[in-house]
């Protein structure tokens, strides 16, 4: 689950697969436009930089969430930043791209 920056993440293969069956707090932090074009049902859809300047609005330190975006990357960045703050997040890695079956996915 860890890699060398101390990041969590996990496939997001796995966490679309968790999302289905948990029922898990998946945040797609893409651009609304990146968001209407395919997305995982039942996910937030808060903008990285929306989140970034109100995240005790949207976040509470208790609970866990999986942070989506299109390749990863952005994720990535925002689960370091979110990490370094206290919140308990996990960057899906690949981002919505990398999940096998996109065509179960809203298009």
């Amino acid at each position: 689950m860890n890699n060398k920056d101390n990041i969590k993440e996990v496939d997001a293969n796995e966490v679309y697969n968790m999302h289905l069956s948990n029922h898990i707090k998946v945040i797609d932090i893409r651009e609304p436009y990146e968001h209407r074009d395919i997305t995982m049902n039942g996910t937030l859809n808060i903008p990285m930089n929306q989140l970034i300047s109100n995240v005790d609005m949207y976040m509470n330190k208790e609970e866990i969430y999986y942070l989506l975006c299109n390749s990863g990357s952005r994720s990535y960045h925002l689960t370091k930043i979110l990490l370094d703050n206290g919140y308990n997040v996990v960057n899906a890695k690949g981002g919505i791209i990398s999940i096998n079956d996109l065509t179960k996915l809203k298009s």
